[in-house]
């Protein structure tokens, strides 16, 4: 059995394991396979929630970057600032094109319908930036280069991987 297939698999135990402590337990349990992802600016992104021991669910996604924060999703709908972008589904939440301005953390909080029960668990989003992102196809031996910004409103990037192509 390959690596990714014993990560998976070992992520599918661990989420089953949560889900029927929760049921036994009679609390919700919010999880991620994937707490953190890392693609390209304008490549389309994938926020997993997952969650069980929840009547009626209620999701909401919170976007964190510094010291702002705002709603992409609220009471299981995208808000209108996210609506063009994103789109939400019982799995998560489903960037169509990221952008630079993307990267920071988002959580997905889960609660019933009376209140009682809740959970959230936080997924970071990182979007890597090209510094050649005008190459052209065919383009043998340039060196590419991915940052991630480091922060909103800086023009600065700090690198985090680099390619022949």
């Amino acid at each position: 059995m390959g690596t990714k297939a014993r990560v998976g698999r070992k992520r599918l135990l661990l989420f089953t394991a949560v889900a029927l402590c929760s049921l036994a337990l009679g609390r919700g349990a919010v999880y991620t396979s994937e707490p953190e992802v890392r693609v390209a600016e304008n490549k389309p992104a994938k926020l997993l929630c997952s969650y069980s021991g929840f009547g009626s669910p209620r999701v909401e996604w919170k976007f964190a970057q510094g010291d702002t924060t705002s709603l992409v999703c609220y009471n299981n709908k995208i808000t209108a600032s996210y609506e063009d972008r994103v789109t939400f589904s019982n799995t998560g939440i489903t960037f169509h094109s990221v952008t630079r301005g993307d990267t920071g953390m988002y959580t997905c909080m889960v609660s019933d319908e009376g209140g009682n029960t809740y959970g959230e668990v936080s997924v970071q989003l990182i979007v890597l930036v090209s510094s050649l992102s005008g190459m052209k196809k065919g383009t043998a031996n340039k060196k590419v280069i991915y940052s991630q910004p480091a922060a909103r409103s800086e023009g600065e990037f700090r690198q985090t991987s680099s390619f022949l192509v």
